[in-house]
């Protein structure tokens, strides 16, 4: 029984591949082979180690198929494309993709004679569409950007102002997000943690940063204060003890 490598891969942390599994599920079952899943989050242009290692694992022969949900999760380079999918095929490594079924040489063996025209022709493909991002994305900032300089703000389609560009770092942002549901009125900090861990704060932000968060943010503004830690709740003075 062949063992398959099932690469799942998205850009940003934002995205989630799990649309992706399940049809590569289908495809290992209806073919009898055993997955093995690979999961990336990176950009197509950039250098990717997961998938990295699913071609010295073909190379290898610890997988002896390759299955993806369409040609660009594989990349958005055409040379890197052709390059990889040539290789896999040297490798005598069955490669299927869910949305292409072009590349099933194994399944569509009348393909065969085309396949190496078609890839290079999605990969051109591929490659014009992630101009095309690139393109939307640097619009899309310029405006913000001549908005911003016009007029002081910008307001999103969400109708969140915006008073500058670029995301301040992780733990200034869930900083605010924690101070935010204090102010409204949550005081216990155990909750608000695990209620921005539901937001998807990064596993670095700690129960114990966002009660000195609260202690800090709740200082008197002398230093009249010798017990901080009597300003948290019951339940936060258990967690400290």
């Amino acid at each position: 029984m062949k063992t398959a490598a099932i690469y799942l891969r998205v850009s940003t942390n934002e995205q989630d591949e799990m649309n992706q599994e399940p049809p590569c599920l289908e495809v290992c079952a209806l073919r009898g082979w055993t997955p093995r899943i690979y999961r990336e989050v990176e950009s197509g242009t950039k250098r990717r180690p997961v998938w990295d290692q699913v071609l010295e694992d073909a190379r290898t022969a610890r997988v002896q198929a390759v299955v993806v949900f369409s040609i660009n999760r594989i990349g958005r380079r055409r040379i890197q494309i052709s390059r990889d999918l040539r290789a896999l095929a040297r490798y005598g490594c069955a490669i299927v993709s869910y949305c292409d079924k072009f590349l099933d040489v194994d399944g569509s063996p009348e393909m065969a004679p085309t396949r190496d025209l078609l890839i290079q022709w999605w990969g051109w493909f591929a490659e014009r569409e992630r101009e095309e991002i690139v393109k939307r994305t640097k619009n899309a900032l310029d405006v913000i950007r001549e908005n911003i300089r016009r007029d002081g703000v910008h307001v999103s389609a969400k109708g969140r102002p915006i008073v500058r560009l670029g995301k301040p770092s992780h733990p200034e942002r869930w900083k605010a997000r924690a101070l935010a549901l204090h102010a409204a009125g949550e005081t216990n900090s155990a909750a608000i943690w695990r209620q921005i861990k539901a937001e998807g704060a990064p596993a670095k932000i700690s129960r114990r940063a966002v009660r000195h968060w609260i202690v800090d943010a709740t200082a008197p503004k002398e230093d009249d204060d010798p017990d901080p830690v009597s300003r948290l709740t019951g339940a936060d003075r258990r967690a400290e003890a």
